[in-house]
């Protein structure tokens, strides 16, 4: 297993977690387009084919209300706070987790859903 880390202050975070005796692959994920791209395309393949869904997750549902995806010349996507004060960072990781998931899991062809927010967090 290996989880999707921001770059931002990851050599401390990388301490702390060895300090405290967990010992996690982190894969650095920068935000911005490069990065974000192919899994805001592999989030949205996963929701608009029926293979995801997000339970009506009360923090999901607030963190889209407050982003919008913002694309470059290039065509690559990110998303982006679209109004002061919204969080969008649970959205974020939502699909640095997924693109995450795609990226690195064989399973990811076969599972025939992702649920948050509902009984099950994933279905595999």
């Amino acid at each position: 297993m290996t989880a999707c880390t921001h770059r931002w202050r990851i050599d401390e975070f990388k301490r702390e977690m060895l300090r405290v005796g967990v010992d996690l692959p982190l894969n650095p994920c920068g935000q911005g387009f490069k990065d974000m791209s192919p899994r805001v395309e592999a989030t949205q393949e996963a929701l608009l084919n029926g293979r995801m869904r997000h339970g009506a997750n009360a923090v999901l549902t607030y963190a889209a209300a407050a982003s919008t995806v913002t694309t470059d010349q290039a065509g690559n996507r990110k998303i982006d706070k679209s109004r002061a004060g919204g969080r969008i960072d649970p959205l974020v990781a939502m699909v640095m987790a997924v693109g995450e998931l795609r990226r690195g899991v064989e399973a990811y062809s076969t599972s025939p859903m992702l649920v948050w927010g509902g009984s099950r967090d994933v279905q595999a």
